[in-house]
């Protein structure tokens, strides 16, 4: 079974919205171009090249569907990109939603350590210009923040099994999913404080979301962003239970709240 049958995109379709999904440079069917790799200043995944990939994506999907403006979504990483776009070009965007991401705000970061020099826990500690895991490594935060004993009764275990095949399912090594790593070092530099956007900056509706049991993220985050869109009368900020994965999710446990929320905002 396909994992795509698990997001919400079958669902928003379901509901008349037509939907496009971005792949960016290096991540799934999109090879990466020709990079000198002994070049030591390379920076592969940064949100310069989400802003710029961004871009050309709206642009193509303004121009075949007739349209003045889209509606865009980001999780994680690609809600990082998404405002960072929609705060340079508010113009190209109708709504934005935005689920379990970063913001520029010192508080607690759970995988700082994994990243941080052995020397300076406020200096990064760049190994490689990609990030590599292994296929069966790839659902273990995932499992761990699932707060119940049973894992089956909040994630199908055929759910779970497909995303690790697909994820790693793109590279010379179907083994392994190796994705640009650049967007590792922005996240652990927005753990500590650095805005590479203000939220200040996003003046279309938003829709701001951040999961109970989400690693990544942190209640510091949203509670940043709502702070600094204040005068933003049209955006809301919301938390729902659910895991990181909460689109994989059984339906019960986030995964449904998710899609209502959505649907709610985008049709308002």
């Amino acid at each position: 079974p396909s994992v795509r049958k698990g997001l919400v995109v079958e669902a928003l379709a379901g509901k008349g919205f037509k939907v496009y999904v971005v792949n960016s440079l290096g991540w799934e069917e999109t090879p990466i171009s020709s990079f000198h790799f002994l070049e030591s200043s390379l920076f592969l995944g940064s949100h310069q090249e989400g802003i710029r990939e961004n871009g050309t994506a709206v642009k193509w999907v303004i121009k075949k569907e007739w349209v003045k403006k889209v509606n865009l979504f980001g999780w994680a990483t690609g809600g990082h990109w998404t405002c960072a776009f929609t705060v340079k070009y508010p113009e190209s965007v109708n709504k934005l939603i935005s689920l379990n991401s970063l913001y520029g705000v010192n508080a607690p970061w759970g995988l700082r350590h994994f990243f941080s020099t052995d020397h300076d826990s406020t200096k990064f500690k760049k190994t490689s210009f990609f990030r590599e895991s292994k296929q069966e490594h790839l659902t273990r935060s995932w499992t761990r923040t699932i707060p119940v004993e049973e894992k089956e009764m909040w994630r199908d275990p055929v759910i779970e099994q497909a995303y690790r095949k697909y994820a790693s399912g793109f590279g010379e090594d179907t083994a392994v999913m190796k994705v640009p790593g650049g967007y590792r070092e922005e996240s652990f530099y927005m753990s500590l404080g650095k805005k590479y956007w203000d939220a200040k900056g996003l003046k279309v509706p938003s829709l701001i979301i951040r999961t109970e049991q989400d690693f990544w993220s942190r209640p510091e985050d949203l509670a940043a962003i709502r702070e600094d869109m204040m005068s933003s009368q049209q955006s809301q900020f919301l938390t729902l239970p659910g895991t990181h994965y909460v689109f994989l999710d059984r339906s019960d446990r986030g995964k449904e709240a998710l899609i209502e929320a959505m649907i709610i905002f985008l049709d308002q």
